[in-house]
């Protein structure tokens, strides 16, 4: 098992935060998940280049949730000595990935509709999710 360093950005930090005010029990899951990943206990499943969130094939996931239901996705790339965590968010209407896609500047312009639908969502909304 290698040990890496976990880095997250400002936003995916905002992300975590997020989450502390919405459903602290996930945001504790959330942190125990990325302390595992972080150990080299966890890993997740590589990304693809999609139409809809355009490259994201140097990137990881990890499904995160609670009572066996995985909500949330940790998006996160591996370098030698680190873990960039990009985004901890919902998995709604593909919304995590939409926003790493623009956060990292890959969002393709024709799915700049559907990360604002996801971001309105009623569903997120109600459930509190944030993102």
């Amino acid at each position: 098992m290698t040990q890496r360093k976990l880095d997250p950005s400002a936003a995916a930090r905002a992300d975590i935060e997020r989450l502390v005010r919405h459903d602290r029990q996930l945001a504790k899951r959330v942190v125990h998940v990325l302390g595992l990943l972080a150990s080299g206990k966890v890993t997740g499943k590589a990304l693809a280049e999609s139409a809809k969130y355009g490259d994201l094939s140097d990137h990881y996931k990890l499904y995160v949730g609670l009572a066996g239901r995985p909500t949330h996705r940790i998006v996160y790339r591996v370098t030698p000595a680190t873990i960039r965590v990009e985004a901890v968010g919902s998995r709604d209407l593909g919304l995590v990935y939409l926003e790493v896609s623009q956060r990292l500047g890959r969002l393709p312009a024709e799915s700049l509709s559907a990360l604002n639908d996801a971001r309105r969502s009623p569903k997120r909304k109600r459930r509190g999710l944030g993102l």
